[in-house]
């Protein structure tokens, strides 16, 4: 039997949805959005209890749970607890962990998702869109080319593209690339290399 994921912390929710779709198949819209209620959680059980079709691990997004009610988190105790990881797989996140149903935590394997501050620098912005398309065009001079300039900012210029890449994870490929370049970004200090390998991948 596996354990439920839980990702905590400004980043949370990004981060869940990256692992979600690395991991499988969405059988369903991220949950919680709009409110964690009872008639909610009640349709994540069913989603959890049911095999889904195909070869691939069926994966339920829940969050934010440090906003779902007691009734709510009640109702997924059982399915956290016993859902069957050869077919399923529940990801939750929330901002503050704190927030979350001690009975919940205690089921879960916690994971801290840090934020990515947000580049105000308009030039480093539009260098980031020039660095997303060149990709999507396969022009590596030209992904040279826009780089280039900016190395010696590689921390920002990679947070800028994570930004940019963020509200796309529905694409499989963009989804690979943001993994790459907010892993990266997270370190205070990117070498060139860094920034280019996790650009273009291995």
């Amino acid at each position: 039997m596996g354990s439920c994921i839980l990702y905590y912390g400004p980043g949370a929710r990004q981060a869940t949805l990256n692992d979600a779709y690395q991991t499988g198949r969405m059988m369903a819209p991220p949950f919680g959005d709009d409110g964690l209620k009872v008639e909610t959680a009640r349709e994540i059980v069913t989603h959890l209890m049911s095999t889904p079709m195909g070869t691939d691990t069926g994966v339920v997004v829940v969050g934010p749970m440090d906003q779902a009610g007691d009734k709510a988190s009640d109702v997924l105790l059982k399915v956290v607890e016993e859902f069957d990881s050869k077919y399923v797989q529940p990801f939750l996140w929330a901002i503050d962990v704190g927030g979350v149903s001690p009975t919940i935590r205690s089921r879960c394997l916690e994971r801290w998702a840090p934020a990515l501050e947000e580049v105000e620098d308009e030039e480093l912005v539009a260098a980031a869109w020039d660095i997303i398309d060149a990709l999507d065009q396969d022009d590596s001079g030209r992904l040279v080319t826009v780089t280039r300039p900016h190395l010696k900012r590689g921390h920002e210029l990679l947070q800028a593209v994570a930004e940019g890449l963020c509200n796309d994870l529905e694409n499989p490929v963009k989804r690979a690339l943001w993994g790459r370049v907010r892993l990266a970004a997270q370190h205070d200090r990117v070498w060139p290399l860094d920034i280019m390998a996790a650009l273009v991948g291995d």
